[in-house]
């Protein structure tokens, strides 16, 4: 059931977006309802009409690169972030949703559909499709997600809930995960540079290979500090209930739902029960 949360959104608003883009290619003229103004244009860039001038093989590339990253890092922050907003999860799975919609389009054909725009008297706003109004959603339900969930992720109260627990080894594990990912992606940059030999594609696939290779960094050291966190937490809780014990305050220990080394909170409730 808490799978099918994150994926029904995403399916729904891949399929949405199909089938709205379906009905704007019969689009044979120009019509306006209320505010909104229906007109098939095709967007043949990849963001905010970059890489407008290069052959469709290299949008192609760098748009699956762009997919495959995306997918991998929602499937990396279901895996290892827990969520307990609903806004949160459904938010995250509409963005996804609207990104890949985009992202199909452009695989599967030349250009990106859009259809409708706003317009305001003498101000109109550029044109969009539905994957693009699903993507601002999402962004507005993790925004709303976050704040409910804000005493979770930034607590004020309970210090083994800050991410920062043991601050020197966590930051040693998000480096070394960063490293890591920096230092195979760059020999998979450079591997790749080999492929593109004439000269005006090589600048086009710099800027998209330190991109991706930027992403990719960022994404090992915030994975390296969260899974840290899952070991530190536990280590920091059993420091402190052993001086606590010293000080003759003794009571077991608690660990918390996504930590590592639950084997010592078992341990512990032994080591409490004999004395």
């Amino acid at each position: 059931m808490k799978f099918m949360l994150f994926l029904l959104p995403l399916i729904l608003v891949w399929s949405l977006d199909y089938a709205t883009k379906s009905w704007a290619l019969s689009l044979v003229k120009s019509f306006e309802l209320g505010l909104v103004k229906f007109e098939l244009v095709y967007n043949h860039g990849i963001i905010l009409g970059w890489l407008s001038d290069v052959p469709l093989t290299i949008k192609k590339t760098v748009l699956t690169t762009f997919a495959a990253l995306i997918v991998s890092a929602y499937v990396l922050i279901l895996v290892i972030v827990p969520m307990k907003s609903k806004n949160l999860q459904v938010g995250l799975s509409i963005l996804v949703g609207g990104i890949l919609g985009n992202v199909t389009d452009r695989l599967f054909g030349f250009a990106v559909v859009d259809f409708f725009s706003f317009n305001f008297g003498s101000f109109q706003t550029p044109f969009y499709n539905v994957a693009d109004l699903c993507q601002w959603i999402g962004y507005a339900l993790i925004a709303l997600g976050l704040y409910q969930d804000s005493q979770f992720y930034w607590p004020t109260k309970d210090y083994r809930n800050n991410y920062l627990v043991n601050p020197s080894f966590q930051a040693r594990c998000g480096l070394l995960l960063g490293l890591l990912n920096l230092i195979v992606g760059s020999i998979f940059l450079v591997f790749g540079l080999t492929f593109f030999i004439e000269h005006s594609f090589r600048v086009h696939y710099l800027v998209c290979g330190a991109l991706i290779l930027l992403l990719v960094t960022i994404v090992g050291f915030v994975t390296g500090i969260i899974l840290s966190h899952r070991i530190a937490g536990p280590i920091y809780a059993l420091q402190k209930n052993i001086n606590e014990s010293l000080l003759g305050k003794k009571a077991p220990l608690k660990l918390r739902k996504n930590d590592e080394l639950k084997e010592l909170e078992e341990i512990h409730h032994k080591i409490y029960d004999r004395l």
